[in-house]
């Protein structure tokens, strides 16, 4: 993604996520670590590329998904919080950018 090489990153995302969804148990910190990563993958789609309004409503409805989806894994998992992760302040970033998206009650931002 260094160079800007999106598509080939959501792509590889996306096949670890169909093998982390096949391989491993329903709640998985790895699980919680590719969706969080794609969808920031989407979310960075979304800042950097211009693009009509309603295209760019399509991407982050994609970013939206996977984050929620992660999110609330990680949530279900003993003790394990945000902070955990090594993408935590990207993943604030996009929690305080789209508060109608992710409620604070919902999905703290600590």
């Amino acid at each position: 993604m260094k160079n800007g090489n999106f598509e080939e990153a959501i792509s590889l995302l996306q096949r670890a996520e169909s093998v982390a969804e096949r391989e491993l148990e329903k709640d998985h910190m790895w699980k919680v670590m590719v969706k969080t990563e794609l969808a920031i993958v989407y979310y960075e789609v979304a800042s950097t590329k211009e693009m009509e309004p309603p295209l760019k409503q399509r991407v982050l409805n994609k970013m939206e998904a996977p984050l929620k989806e992660g999110l609330d894994m990680l949530y279900r998992l003993p003790g394990s919080r945000t902070t955990d992760l090594g993408n935590k302040h990207l993943i604030r970033n996009i929690l305080n950018h789209y508060p109608d998206r992710f409620p604070d009650e919902q999905y703290p931002r600590r």
